[in-house]
């Protein structure tokens, strides 16, 4: 039977000493990489604002981008998910 184990990333997108992500990786047969982005960061907030900046949106859109070609030198891929990442689990 084959073992499929899922890590989640939540505010740590470092593939190299991580010790959780090389843990989950270990073993199983196949690792499912994901990212939730809760949709709550992108609606605004009480005041009509923006919950996060285009800035930051940017900078996590190129950060996961990122993390995908380094996960598929691995021979992985990141899942990334518009849902709470409870919800999407």
């Amino acid at each position: 039977m084959k073992k499929i184990g899922l890590y989640w990333f939540d505010q740590d997108l470092r593939l190299h000493d991580n010790p959780n992500l090389q843990l989950a990786a270990t073993g199983v047969d196949e690792l499912i990489c994901l990212y939730g982005i809760d949709p709550n960061l992108l609606a605004p907030n009480r005041y009509s604002m923006p919950t996060m900046s285009m800035q930051r949106w940017r900078f996590l859109k190129e950060s996961l981008h990122d993390l995908d070609k380094r996960l598929q030198q691995y021979g992985q891929h990141l899942v990334v998910v518009y849902d709470a990442p409870l919800k999407a689990i």
